[in-house]
């Protein structure tokens, strides 16, 4: 099977974290999650819309934390109330 390598550089997203079991469970909505989206996208962001997942639940085989918001590139980008969370830089594989 062909595939390409990807290198992604170190990435900062800042946002608001969402605990969000309903999702982890398998629910596909969940008001809490729409309305920090909505925050976000009627906010001022300095970078391109962006999600992460942390707080992985192995009992569920799922995340509890999600983080919307956008990607920035300094301290100085992210508003008060958001978090940052850090996604290392790596080399993956892409199927073609």
């Amino acid at each position: 099977m062909p595939f390409r390598l990807i290198d992604r550089k170190e990435t900062f997203v800042a946002g608001l974290p969402v605990r969000s079991p309903r999702r982890a469970l398998g629910k596909v909505r969940d008001p809490h999650l729409e309305k920090a989206w909505f925050a976000v996208l009627n906010g001022e962001n300095s970078g391109p819309l962006a999600s992460t997942y942390t707080d992985h639940a192995e009992e569920v085989g799922s995340y509890y934390i999600q983080t919307v918001g956008y990607c920035c590139d300094s301290l100085d980008d992210v508003p008060p109330g958001y978090m940052i969370s850090r996604l290392p830089a790596e080399r993956t594989q892409s199927s073609l």
